[in-house]
């Protein structure tokens, strides 16, 4: 799967959208730059100040972080400086993290700096309720701190962070390649997915993950809100071998959707034409169209279940 970051340590072609410039590591001083590590990798402020001379304390680098970076938070000021590549991109581990959609939204937004009660009222829990959930998403993903949290939703996967745009929850995106491995016979092919945010701003971390062409697999699709579809074209246009003749056709009943189409064209009216052109084996065909059938539960609501 296409998860490519930025591994630079100068500036970074991903800039954080609404936030300061790409800086480079050069232009923090050394003591900054340790901060900046520690607050990282799950270090609090009197742990790294303890390794430091007198007079030389977190809270004097802080400010000089968030003028540079252009933020508030801690988390956010960890997040931009791996977007920037001041901070190098942490080690993966092997096995990622699978949370739920309400777990991995309160992730994400806490990464994005923001304060408990708007968490809370985007996930549909109260602010104690929030607080008691990310107590057992931060032990859960082995986080110490909020600022920790950046660090280890990279290496668990649980957020992808799409060049030039920002961070989606991998969840879901996980669940659908598990299913389009089974169905496709050539399986490799999701290795080489991208990972589109196919939400507009009334659903911005909506993502899924577009599939190539390549073998008998000769045409994909994706439905997709009409708001995200000029994104979605600035990152597949620049891979023309895999998403050939991209296009992209409003909805006949709703003008805030689309479907995203790329490779052959698809019929309308035969949907074992389309299993075939869309690379699945007879098994593969069967799902399809089970699946076409069964009525999907409304977006935005979210099962019971472990976190």
């Amino acid at each position: 799967m296409n998860t490519t970051a930025p591994a630079s340590a100068s500036a970074s072609t991903e800039p954080r959208p609404g936030h300061a410039p790409p800086v480079t590591g050069t232009l923090l001083p050394g003591p900054v730059r340790v901060t900046l590590f520690g607050l990282a990798h799950g270090l609090h402020a009197r742990q790294i100040d303890a390794e430091r001379p007198p007079g030389d304390r977190v809270t004097d680098h802080l400010p000089l972080l968030r003028e540079v970076f252009g933020v508030d938070t801690l988390p956010e000021l960890v997040d931009a400086a791996y977007l920037t590549g001041v901070l190098p991109p942490p080690p993966p581990d092997p096995e990622p993290a699978d949370l739920t959609d309400q777990a991995e939204t309160a992730v994400l937004l806490t990464v994005q700096g923001r304060p408990t009660r708007t968490v809370a009222r985007r996930i549909g829990l109260t602010p104690d309720d929030t607080r008691a959930l990310m107590v057992q998403v931060m032990r859960r993903l082995g986080a110490g701190t909020p600022a920790h949290l950046v660090t280890r939703a990279r290496q668990l996967a649980v957020l992808h962070w799409i060049p030039g745009d920002g961070p989606v929850p991998m969840g879901r995106v996980r669940r659908e390649l598990r299913t389009l491995r089974v169905r496709l016979q050539d399986p490799s092919l999701t290795d080489r997915a991208v990972v589109l945010r196919t939400g507009d701003h009334t659903n911005p971390l909506m993502a899924r993950p577009a599939v190539p062409v390549g073998g008998s697999r000769q045409a994909g699709f994706l439905p997709v809100a009409a708001g995200a579809v000029p994104g979605i074209r600035r990152q597949l246009d620049a891979r023309p071998q895999e998403f050939p003749r991209l296009g992209a056709h409003p909805s006949r009943t709703d003008r805030t959707a689309a479907l995203l189409t790329w490779g052959t064209g698809l019929p309308t009216r035969d949907p074992r034409a389309t299993a075939r052109l869309l690379g699945y084996h007879t098994a593969g065909a069967t799902a399809f169209h089970g699946a076409r059938r069964t009525p999907r539960p409304a977006p935005g609501r979210q099962a019971g279940g472990p976190v």
